[in-house]
């Protein structure tokens, strides 16, 4: 699969289709790439651990199975961090089943955490903007961006410290900031409708709009 370096998601799809083929080593490189490319994203640090466990039980790649303890934890303690919405009593439970060399047990877990147990309301909410923008609208309805942002806070209330939604929230604020470019050209155009000859008008039309489409690259550019 030929994929750009730039883009961990499609790195960490790679990585799960290397792990599905029981193809270890490509599978831990592409989760390590995905990592190197954006430290906060949460899902290549699960998927890394099932490939170091899957490896170590079939037994595949002598290499990948050295510090196996210290991978374990620190991919686990990542996640941890990355991703409040796991459970922590599964966690729990796949560090001592680690602890004890239960490595089919532990991947057993973390499979059924992959598999949803683990999901990212987050990403929910981004993907519902972006795929706005995929299907060509221009313009956000204000109510639409107010329910993502109270979706966010509320996320943000239970964990402060989660960054994604840091991040998220202010990806959401640039919508915000299209909307306002919106109406403000609106106002404008108005202006215009009532007095074609309104030159005070005119300038500020010009640069309005300008600066309405800059939000908008900028803001497709933050969800690509």
């Amino acid at each position: 699969i030929d994929l750009s370096p730039d883009y961990p998601d499609l790195l960490n799809l790679k990585g799960r289709i290397h792990l599905k083929r029981k193809q270890c080593g490509e599978a831990v490189e592409s989760f390590i790439r995905a990592i190197e490319i954006n430290t906060y994203y949460g899902e290549p640090h699960l998927n890394l651990l099932r490939a170091y466990l899957l490896n170590t039980i079939i037994k595949q790649d002598y290499e990948l199975s050295r510090g196996l303890e210290e991978k374990l934890r620190k991919n686990l303690d990542r996640l941890r961090q990355l991703n409040p919405f796991i459970r922590p009593e599964k966690l729990d439970a796949v560090r001592r089943l680690c602890e004890e060399k239960s490595y089919e047990d532990a991947l057993a877990i973390l499979d059924e955490l992959e598999a949803g147990g683990a999901r990212n309301p987050v990403d929910d909410i981004m993907l519902e903007l972006y795929l706005s923008l995929l299907q060509g609208a221009q313009e956000f309805e204000d109510g639409e961006i107010e329910s993502y942002l109270a979706r966010i806070r509320e996320i943000l209330d239970r964990n402060p410290t989660f960054a994604d939604a840091w991040n998220s929230l202010g990806i959401l604020y640039t919508a915000k900031c299209k909307i306002f470019m919106d109406k403000s050209m609106e106002a404008f155009q108005k202006a215009l409708e009532i007095n074609d000859e309104y030159a005070k008008a005119k300038k500020p039309m010009r640069l309005t709009e300008n600066d309405r489409h800059c939000i908008f690259i900028l803001l497709k550019a933050l969800l690509d």
